[in-house]
């Protein structure tokens, strides 16, 4: 209630205390290797196993310096043949476990097969437009970026301006969907339902931090995506998105050869799908849906 009925300011204002609560209260590690941050899949073990391998690697060191006994080297053979089945069994168990989760969790798995992959292939160099029939190729990302804007907001389809609205068959219905009323209690059920390992959206909320604090801030939600509703207003940072282009056939270097998909804010598809809930309820109750419609209803 410190702010106006305007939405921006109050998304604001929760994004900037949601910022700071999870710069205090959620821990972070970065793991490092020889100075640079490690993007290679690890296995984990235990604190016993970790126990071993540190003491097999003190006596490799032994061995290196040619400091080791006859005994010390049959000590460290019995030792690294024991390190290498717990590894292997560890090893197992978590492949094990990805694959059962595969569908819950795709991301595990993309991530662990892509480690296993010797080549890294990105976006080449694109072809420019030109007037003159000698293609010219971009030589940064900036300039690969703007080929792709370019060419997606050519294809883009913008809807009219005015408020015409096709012609619709009139169907009798009992009720109106005259106000969408958003209950506390909605939005707790949809922070639970979220899927904790999908990615977070420009604003870097992620869904696992919104899933664990439901109780805790479904009341702002809840009102901010009141006052949108009721301003008819959607919030400027909502209409922001992470664009990924992805290639579907042909040559690579066209640009007309990808196409895009946009990561939006987490909070914006809560609301959509909690409006198109409605909606369906609506239609069903209503009996407006054609016998002939099967697609995207439950």
């Amino acid at each position: 209630n410190k702010y106006p009925e305007d939405v921006n300011k109050k998304l604001q204002f929760f994004e900037t205390k949601f910022y700071e609560a999870e710069k205090q209260c959620v821990p972070r590690k970065l793991v490092y290797k020889n100075g640079k941050l490690s993007k290679k899949f690890s296995f984990p073990l235990d604190r016993k196993n970790l126990s071993l391998l540190k003491k097999k690697n003190k006596m490799w060191s032994r061995i290196r310096k040619d400091i080791a006994s006859q005994e010390e080297k049959i000590n460290y053979n019995r030792l690294r043949n024991q390190i290498r089945r717990l590894t292997r069994k560890s090893k197992k168990l978590v492949e094990k476990k990805i694959a059962k989760n595969v569908k819950q969790n795709p991301k595990a798995f993309w991530r662990y097969t892509l480690s296993k992959l010797k080549t890294r292939t990105g976006i080449p160099d694109l072809e420019k437009s030109t007037e003159d029939d000698q293609p010219t190729f971009t030589k940064n990302d900036q300039e690969k970026a703007e080929v792709f804007l370019d060419y997606f907001s050519s294809v883009f389809t913008k809807e009219p301006d005015n408020d015409e609205m096709p012609f619709f068959e009139k169907r009798d219905y009992a009720t109106e969907l005259d106000n969408i009323d958003i209950t506390i209690e909605q939005v707790q059920k949809k922070l639970k339902k979220l899927k904790v390992n999908k990615s977070p959206g420009p604003d870097s909320i992620h869904p696992r931090i919104l899933n664990e604090i439901a109780l805790s801030i479904s009341i702002p939600i809840t009102d901010i995506f009141r006052t949108s509703l009721r301003n008819r207003e959607l919030p400027e940072r909502w209409k922001q998105a992470h664009v990924s282009a992805i290639f579907k056939k042909g040559k690579k270097t066209l640009p007309q050869n990808y196409r895009p998909v946009s990561l939006t804010r987490i909070l914006c598809k809560m609301m959509e799908s909690i409006v198109r809930d409605h909606f369906i309820d609506h239609m069903k109750k209503n009996n407006l849906f054609s016998d002939k419609q099967f697609g995207f209803i439950a």
